[in-house]
C-alpha cells in the first residue's frame, strides 16, 4: 500500500473517512435509543454529567484503536495475540455477548418498530426473518464497500432527522434538573445498575474500538492507502464526538417528552418501541411523527448493520490470530467469516424465536458486563500503543497516557464500588 499523501477534503472522504461513520452506526442504537432516551425519562437533564464523562473517559482507547492501525497497519485483534492467547479470547468473549447476545434483542426491537410502522404485528417473526436476510445478504455480497456507502447515507439522515426532533422539542425541556453529578437529595436518581448500564454502552462499548481497528484496516485495502495518525484520529473523532452529539440529543428528547409523563415506560420491548413514536408524536405534534419515526429506524439500522459485521469480522480476525496468519481485516469472503455470518443470523432469528423476558432487562445484562470488562480490554489498547510494536514517533504522549490511566483508575473503582453495592444486599 503506499504511504500516506496530504488529501484534500473531497480525497479524504473517499480514502479515509469511514471507519469512525461505520462506529458512530454501531454506537448510535442501544446506547442512546433506548439508555439515553430512558435516562432523560427517568432523571430529565439529571444525568447529563453522566453521559459526558463516559464521553470524556472512553476517548483515549477509541483514539488508541485509531493510532495503532494507522501507525502499524494492523488491526487490535492481532495485537491482542501479541499480548497473550487470554487477551484475544477475552477480547472474543466480550465481543460475543455484545454483538451476539444484544445483537437478538436488537433484531426483535427493530422488527416491532417496523411491524408498528408498516403493520403485521401479528406476525412478528416474518419480520425478524426478512431483516435478518436482508442484512447478511448485503454484508455477504456488498462486503466493507457497501457497507461503507451505506452507513453514511443512513447516518446523514438519522443525523437530520435527530436533530431536528431535538430542535422542535427543546422548549419543553426542563433546564432546572441539569445535573453534573447525579445525586438528588442524597439518593441516586435511578438505580446503581441502571448508571452502569448507561455507561457501559456510552457512547459504545470498550471492545468496538477493537471493531474500528477491523474496519479501518479493511477501508486501507480497499483505498490501497494507509492513511497518517492525524487523519485517521480525525475520522475517528468524526465518529466518536458526532455519535456523542447524538447521545445528547436523544437525552434531551427523553428529557423533553417523556421526564414526568403519567405513563411509564415499560420494560417489554413491544411496548417499550411503540411507546417512543407515540410520545413523540403525542408531544410534539402529528407532524413530527414522519421525523420521528425516521430517526427511529435508521438509528436501529445503522446499529445492526455494523454489528453483524463486527461480530464475523472478529471471529475471522481471532480464528487467524490464533493459526499465525496475517488476514489484518482483509476484504473477502472467508470460509470463517461466511460461517460466522450466517451463524449469527440463524442465532438472531432463533433466540426471537424462543424469546422469553423483558427487552430492558436483556440490555442492561449486557451493559453492566461491557462496563465491568472495561478496564481490562482498555488496560489492553493502552498496553499496545506503549509496546515496542508501536513506533516510537506515534506512541501516545505522557500527558494522554496520564489521561488513559485516569479512566482506568475511575473504571475499576467503579466497579469495586459496584460490587459492593451487590454484595450489601
Amino acid at each position: 500500500m503506499d504511504g500516506p499523501r496530504k488529501l484534500n477534503k473531497w480525497q479524504f472522504v473517499g480514502t479515509v473517512l469511514g471507519p469512525g461513520l461505520i462506529y458512530a452506526g454501531a454506537s448510535i442504537g442501544t446506547s442512546h435509543l433506548v439508555q439515553a432516551t430512558r435516562a432523560g425519562a427517568m432523571a430529565g437533564l439529571g444525568l447529563l454529567g453522566v453521559v459526558l464523562l463516559a464521553l470524556l473517559l472512553k476517548f483515549p482507547f477509541f483514539e488508541f484503536g485509531s493510532r495503532y492501525s494507522s501507525a502499524t497497519g494492523k488491526d487490535l485483534v492481532h495485537g491482542y495475540r501479541e499480548i497473550g492467547i487470554w487477551a484475544l479470547l477475552l477480547f472474543l468473549s466480550a465481543t460475543l455477548l455484545t454483538g451476539g447476545f444484544a445483537g437478538v434483542a436488537l433484531i426483535r426491537f427493530t422488527a416491532i418498530l417496523f411491524a408498528f410502522v408498516f403493520g403485521g404485528s401479528e406476525n412478528l417473526m416474518a419480520w425478524v426473518v426478512g431483516l435478518s436476510s436482508a442484512v447478511v445478504a448485503l454484508i455477504y455480497f456488498g462486503g466493507y464497500r457497501l457497507l461503507d456507502k451505506t452507513m453514511k447515507s443512513v447516518l446523514v439522515v438519522l443525523a437530520v432527522s435527530t436533530v431536528a426532533a431535538t430542535l422542535a422539542s427543546t422548549p419543553l425541556i426542563n433546564i432546572q434538573t441539569i445535573r453534573m453529578v447525579p445525586m438528588m437529595e442524597g439518593n441516586l436518581i435511578v438505580p446503581l445498575a441502571f448508571l452502569l448500564a448507561l455507561v457501559g454502552w456510552m457512547p459504545a462499548p470498550i471492545e468496538v474500538s477493537a471493531w474500528y481497528s477491523l474496519w479501518a484496516v479493511a477501508k486501507y485495502r480497499e483505498s490501497d492507502r494507509v492513511p497518517s495518525v492525524s487523519e485517521a484520529r480525525l475520522d475517528l473523532m468524526i465518529g466518536y464526538f458526532g455519535s456523542g452529539f447524538l447521545a445528547l440529543c436523544f437525552l434531551a428528547l427523553g428529557a423533553a417528552v417523556m421526564y414526568g409523563a403519567a405513563i411509564p415506560l415499560s420494560n417489554k420491548g413491544s411496548v417499550f418501541s411503540t411507546q417512543l413514536v407515540e410520545m413523540y408524536s403525542m408531544t410534539l405534534g402529528g407532524w413530527a411523527r414522519p421525523l420521528v419515526i425516521v430517526a427511529v429506524l435508521t438509528t436501529m439500522l445503522s446499529t445492526i448493520l455494523a454489528v453483524m459485521d463486527a461480530v464475523p469480522r472478529t471471529i475471522s480476525a481471532t480464528v487467524s490470530s490464533l493459526r499465525g496468519s496475517d488476514l489484518n481485516g482483509k476484504e473477502g469472503k472467508d470460509t470463517i467469516f461466511v460461517a460466522s455470518l450466517l451463524g449469527l443470523g440463524v442465532f438472531s432469528i432463533f433466540g426471537n424465536a424462543v424469546f422469553v423476558g423483558s427487552f430492558t432487562i436483556i440490555i442492561d445484562a449486557a451493559t453492566i458486563v461491557a462496563f465491568l470488562t472495561a478496564p481490562v480490554l482498555a488496560m489492553l489498547n493502552l498496553r499496545l500503543v506503549t509496546s515496542k510494536s508501536m513506533p516510537v514517533e506515534h506512541r501516545p504522549s505522557t500527558a494522554m497516557r496520564a489521561y488513559a490511566s485516569l479512566g482506568i483508575g475511575l473504571s475499576v473503582l467503579f466497579s469495586f464500588y459496584y460490587f459492593a453495592y451487590r454484595l450489601s444486599f
